[in-house]
């Protein structure tokens, strides 16, 4: 279910630039990344992605790192899908739709990946769930890229990182059954997470 093998960065006969550069070459249809610090682009990052059947998950130590996603990258590669990403250490700063904000250990952040974004990362071990739009319904994305959602201020979101932690614990044993079940359960915590839709309350009325 893994994408498995060894990853280019991981040959010890590569220094540190050669290894920032495999590193960004393999972030490169999502984004546009230079690593900050080449000399601390360890042979031991991680960068893993499993299909779990109706959405991707990810696991990912990186380190610090500049990342964008400019409006020719999203054109060339059209993903109508939605990134969501839980630091479990690290911090970042976020710029989309022309607001900056920060996001700590704990906290979710989203990307739709139709539009631009900027990060700039400290070194980050993160979970990441890649969704297809159509699985938040009529719920209109656009307008939550960049939204950063913490334990401490929105319901639901520490259910849900436990979740992504428990998913990331055991993603390389899970069966199609498991994973097809567990996308279930995450789409339904995902958009409990991002609570009413102001969009939706206008249809009704």
């Amino acid at each position: 279910m893994g994408d498995g093998g060894d990853a280019p960065w991981t040959d010890p006969r590569l220094n540190g630039e050669a290894r920032a550069r495999a590193w960004a070459e393999a972030l490169s249809p999502i984004f546009d990344i230079r690593v900050t610090d080449a000399d601390a682009m360890a042979v031991d990052r991680e960068l893993r992605n499993f299909n779990l059947g109706n959405m991707l998950f990810g696991r990912v130590d990186a380190p610090a790192q500049r990342l964008e996603r400019d409006r020719a990258r999203a054109a060339v590669h059209g993903v109508d899908h939605v990134l969501i990403q839980h630091y479990l250490t690290g911090h970042s700063q976020i710029e989309a739709r022309g607001e900056t904000r920060s996001v700590k250990a704990g906290d979710f952040v989203l990307m739709d990946l139709a539009q631009p974004v900027l990060l700039n990362a400290a070194p980050i071990k993160a979970l990441s769930f890649v969704v297809p739009r159509v699985l938040f319904g009529e719920r209109e994305m656009g307008d939550l890229h960049g939204t950063v959602l913490s334990p401490g201020l929105q319901p639901f979101v520490q259910t849900l990182g436990t979740l992504a932690r428990e998913v990331g614990a055991m993603a390389d044993t899970l069966s199609a059954a498991q994973a097809e079940a567990l996308t279930d359960v995450a789409a339904t915590l995902l958009r409990l997470s991002l609570g009413d839709d102001p969009a939706a309350q206008g249809r009704r009325d």
